[in-house]
């Protein structure tokens, strides 16, 4: 959950040609979850991989850049994960040799080597008995839930919140057909991507880690843990949008502009009121 945090602080910035610091800590961060946490949270950078590989973000591309622009992204987000590798053989190797005590070499590894008296690399060893386990090994063993069961849970958790945060996607939708210039850019050119698209692509990660979740019988609370700042972030847009269709509703109702700042109240009710 806190690798998720850090990594996605980072990843809500626009990927750009320029901007290798975004693309390096994204990665890092995330692999870092991944490798210290629990290996499956690797699923929420899927779509900040695809965003780097084949989304402009704040790049304008030409036709004839779009080939070079393309080979200088994979580079450099296979440079990226490259460096994660390094992080993940550093974790391994080097506490086995010399102590140390810097953030970079934490012996996670070496830890649990020597308590189970053979080199155990445990992120391998959960995604070999939950995915290569066979017919008589699996979560399904420890007992297994209806479809149903984050979705009750996360209701009870985070109440409206949750809601909120499943209609981030519609409600985006929405704001696109009725509001489209609440995000900056009416119509992009083709050079350019949609803030919509880039914000699409932010709201994404939640979804797509319910999805896996819920499509596995064996179910726990604590398997949403990666993905609660997510959770968060998505009620939060959601509540950014709504609030804009108020806006224009109250704009195109009294015909001026100029009288939204007179009543500024029924932003203030309708937070409030969503919050509690």
């Amino acid at each position: 959950m806190y690798t998720t945090t850090m990594a996605f602080s980072y990843a809500v910035e626009p990927a750009s040609s320029n901007n290798r610091r975004r693309t390096f800590l994204t990665t890092l961060l995330f692999a870092s979850g991944g490798i210290v946490g629990w290996p499956f949270a690797l699923a929420l950078a899927f779509p900040f991989i695809g965003e780097e590989l084949f989304v402009f973000g704040s790049d304008h591309v030409p036709l004839q850049d779009r080939w070079s622009w393309a080979v200088s992204r994979w580079k450099r987000l296979l440079a990226a994960g490259a460096t994660a590798l390094l992080l993940f053989v550093r974790l391994l190797f080097l506490p086995l040799l010399h102590f140390n005590t810097s953030f970079l070499q934490i012996p996670v590894i070496a830890i649990d080597t020597v308590a189970y008296g053979r080199l155990a690399i445990v992120p391998w060893n959960i995604v070999r008995y939950n995915i290569f386990g066979g017919s008589e090994r699996g979560p399904e063993l420890y007992g297994t839930a209806p479809w149903t069961f984050y979705f009750l849970n996360l209701i009870l958790n985070f109440n409206i919140l949750f809601p909120l945060a499943l209609l981030s996607l519609p409600s985006l939708y929405v704001t696109y057909i009725f509001d489209r210039k609440r995000l900056g850019i009416h119509k992009p050119s083709p050079d350019e991507t949609s803030p919509f698209s880039l914000l699409a692509l932010r709201l994404a990660p939640l979804y797509l880690w319910l999805g896996i979740l819920t499509s596995q019988p064996h179910k726990e609370e604590r398997f949403m843990f990666p993905a609660y700042p997510l959770l968060c972030f998505n009620a939060a847009t959601t509540l950014y949008l709504i609030r804009g269709w108020f806006e224009v509703s109250f704009v195109s109702f009294t015909r001026s502009p100029y009288k939204v700042s007179r009543f500024p109240f029924l932003f203030t009710f309708f937070m409030s009121y969503s919050i509690l």
